[in-house]
């Protein structure tokens, strides 16, 4: 049997999620803004006068969401996984499939004047942007519904 991890509001607290901090123009009050992008700009967000006081004010929010959250039973999104800019990349994947899902590739590429490769990196493509859209969406209305169902910005 797995292990289960315990996630409280602690385990969410520890987890390393990307956090900018960003001047607040001095005709909206000046100041400096934390916030945690993934979880929504106006949701996950801190203000302060200093940098540092801008941080910390956004892990006060931070624990008080994710408390909140987790006694609701809302789902809470875990960090992306980011990949270094140091590492190298080739272009090139090896893909394993049945040899029906290759012969119907190849017949589609045939049909469609495009080689299997194009065919497929166009495919990719297709499913990453869908991908990217739908989670950008589910982050929209999570904010949205939060901000509509609570006073997330007074916090």
């Amino acid at each position: 049997m797995g292990k289960i991890m315990n996630r409280d509001v602690k385990y969410f607290m520890s987890l390393p999620y990307k956090i900018l901090i960003e001047p607040i123009p001095e005709e909206e009050g000046g100041g400096f803004e934390a916030f945690i992008p993934q979880l929504g700009r106006m949701t996950m967000t801190g203000a302060g006068d200093t940098p540092e006081e801008a941080l910390e004010n956004l892990r006060d929010v931070q624990e008080t969401l994710f408390k909140m959250w987790i006694e609701e039973g809302v789902s809470i999104q875990e960090p992306e996984m980011e990949i270094h800019p140091e590492a190298k990349f080739s272009g090139r994947i090896l893909l394993r499939t049945t040899k029906e899902m290759h012969r119907e590739l190849v017949y589609t590429a045939e049909t469609q004047g495009v080689s299997l490769n194009s065919y497929l990196n166009q495919a990719i493509q297709l499913g990453y942007s869908l991908s990217c859209f739908k989670k950008n969406l589910k982050n929209t209305i999570a904010e949205s519904s939060c901000l509509q169902t609570h006073d997330c910005l007074s916090l």
